[in-house]
């Protein structure tokens, strides 16, 4: 009796650290164009989600996804700049391939954002799935 109590306590504890961990670190995640649109759609009306666009402003100007704010990846207050966001909010942050939203999970994940959508072939990925774009 005494090993399954011991057992429990020491699995409630690795469970406690888990998700100390996971809320830390916030998360992260790969998804596809479909994936991508599916979660806009989902979040149309939600105040709580915003599409972020990493791209130059030039880039951003020539055509983007409807609603998306612009922070260039490039611009020396780039990490200031994400610092400003809310870290509560959930997001969907894409450039031109992925490459440069791609290179930007650590300053979401270690400031702690609560939810990331990387749309992980960028607006490429969007405009050959034939999604619309908006100047």
């Amino acid at each position: 009796m005494r090993k399954y109590s011991v057992l429990i306590i020491i699995l409630l504890i690795l469970l406690v650290s888990a998700a100390a961990c996971t809320s830390k670190t916030g998360l992260f995640t790969d998804v596809s164009a479909f994936e991508a649109m599916k979660i806009i759609e989902t979040n149309r009306n939600n105040p709580e989600f915003v599409i972020l666009d990493i791209r130059t402003t030039n880039e951003f100007s020539e055509g983007r996804l409807a609603g998306a704010v612009n922070v260039d990846f490039y611009a020396e207050s780039f990490r200031a700049d994400l610092k400003k966001l809310d870290r509560e909010k959930t997001y969907l942050v894409y450039c031109r391939s992925g490459n440069r939203s791609g290179q930007s999970r650590p300053f979401f994940v270690e400031p702690g954002f609560r939810e990331v959508y990387h749309l992980e072939s960028g607006i490429n990925s969007w405009k050959a799935e034939g999604y619309p774009v908006v100047q």
